[in-house]
C-alpha cells in the first residue's frame, strides 16, 4: 500500500462518514472504518516496514514500499500504461533531502537495479541521477518504463506535507528484470 492508496484511503474515508452521517446506513459506517483502518494501516505499519527492510538492503536514502498488484494495476490503467513482465511492485521513496544526497541515491538505485525485481514506482521533483534516467529511456524503448510529467490523478491528504514541488513533477515506473 503505497502513499496514492493512503490518500485514497483517507478521500474514501471522508466520503462512507460523509454518507453515513446523511443517510444513517451502518454499511457506509462500516466502510468508513475499513477505510480508516487502511489509511492508519500505511502508517502503523506500512511505512515502518518498508524502511527497515530498506535498511537491510543496505540503502541509505532510497525506500522502497511494496505494493499491492492491484494497487498497481490501478496506477498504470490511470497512466494509461501497459508494463508487463513483474510479480511484484513497488513505490520508490526517499529519506533525506538537499542535493548532497544525489551520489548517494544514485548508488542506492543501482543497487536496487541489480538485485531486486518487479515494477518500481515514483513521483518526483528531485533530479533522477543520470544513470538511473539512462536505464529509463533503454527501457522505455522496449516498453518496460514510462516517464512523463505531471502527476497521478489522486488528490493528496489535506494537512500532510507534500514533498513533490507541483511544477516540475515527473512519475513514472520501471520493470526491472
Amino acid at each position: 500500500m503505497g502513499t496514492k492508496e493512503r490518500d485514497l484511503a483517507f478521500w474514501l474515508f471522508a466520503v462512507f462518514i460523509s454518507g453515513a452521517a446523511v443517510f444513517g446506513s451502518m454499511l457506509l459506517w462500516l466502510a468508513a472504518l475499513i477505510s480508516a483502518l487502511l489509511f492508519f494501516y500505511h502508517f502503523v505499519i506500512v511505512r515502518p516496514r518498508a524502511v527497515r527492510e530498506s535498511r537491510k538492503m543496505g540503502l541509505e536514502t532510497a525506500v522502497l514500499v511494496p505494493l499491492w498488484s492491484c494497487a498497481a494495476r490501478l496506477r498504470l490503467l490511470l497512466a494509461g500504461k501497459k508494463l508487463a513482465g513483474w510479480e511484484r511492485a513497488y513505490e520508490v521513496h526517499l529519506s533525506g533531502a538537499g542535493k548532497e544526497i544525489i551520489p548517494v541515491l544514485e548508488k542506492d538505485l543501482l543497487n536496487v537495479a541489480g538485485t531486486v525485481k518487479g515494477l518500481f514506482f515514483w513521483e518526483t521533483s528531485f533530479p533522477v541521477p543520470s544513470a538511473i534516467r539512462k536505464l529509463v529511456r533503454e527501457k522505455e524503448k522496449r516498453n518496460k518504463a514510462f516517464w512523463v510529467k505531471g502527476r497521478l490523478p489522486v488528490p493528496g491528504t489535506p494537512l500532510l506535507p507534500d514533498p513533490v514541488d507541483g511544477k516540475h513533477v515527473r512519475y513514472g515506473a520501471v520493470v526491472l528484470d
